[in-house]
């Protein structure tokens, strides 16, 4: 299981300064750690959220086009046939995490 940071805030992958080789992926560009992963013999990958508006009930958690949303979409239209598992933690939904 690979676990991966999907934003709709950056537009290139951007390391995590506390996770050194760790990436938030841009939602267009996830599947390319998703396929490398899938043919390095991973299972499945673990998608964590960075949505680009936050608020109190963490309302984009559960949006139609909200980024884990679109970037399970774009996976599973690209050919991604590993096991997609998305974070429930609404922490990084909300203005007071």
């Amino acid at each position: 299981m690979l676990p991966l940071f999907v934003t709709e805030v950056e537009d290139e992958p951007t390391e995590v300064a506390s996770m050194p080789g760790v990436f938030r992926w841009p939602v267009d560009r996830v599947a390319e750690p998703a396929r490398a992963a899938e043919r390095a013999g991973l299972g499945g990958i673990l998608l964590f959220g960075i949505p680009a508006e936050k608020d109190a009930r963490g309302t984009q958690a559960s949006a139609e086009n909200a980024v884990v949303q679109r970037a399970i979409r774009s996976l599973r239209d690209g050919g991604y046939e590993g096991v997609v598992i998305a974070d429930v933690c609404l922490c990084e939904y909300t203005e007071h995490g």
